[in-house]
């Protein structure tokens, strides 16, 4: 229905790992938004999906996505930097320096070189420290 009403891109970030994601999300799975992209795909739409770093991840689980966002054949990646909002429970982890963030950038650009990278929410405050 959507690709019938003119949707040609749909946003649906990952957010973090597999691995990772239980501890950020408990209103549906990794499998879910596996799914959703490769329906989106299937139907013609182009995926846009992306992570929010800052949120207890490892490196491991970085990269692990970073991986996963390229199997996915995803053309269009957004990284978003963890904002702590007061009541939230996602409170920073501390980890958001602007060496990490470059380095995660840097980590997109060589595993999905075709894919446009994209600095977004929360750049403004952890990317320019």
């Amino acid at each position: 229905m959507l690709a019938e009403a003119g949707l040609d891109r749909l946003n649906h970030n990952l957010n973090t790992s597999e691995a990772h994601y239980d501890r950020v999300c408990s209103t549906h799975t990794f499998a879910d938004r596996l799914a959703t992209l490769r329906a989106a795909k299937a139907c013609g739409i182009e995926p846009c999906s992306g992570l929010i770093l800052g949120m207890g991840e490892r490196s491991e689980d970085v990269i692990e996505v970073a991986f996963r966002l390229r199997e996915l054949e995803v053309p269009s990646i957004p990284v978003n930097f963890l904002v702590p909002i007061e009541g939230n429970q996602l409170i920073s982890d501390g980890s958001l320096t602007p060496a990490r963030c470059l380095r995660a950038l840097a980590l997109l650009r060589l595993v999905s070189p075709r894919a446009e990278i994209r600095a977004c929410g929360g750049r403004e405050g952890t990317c320019a420290r």
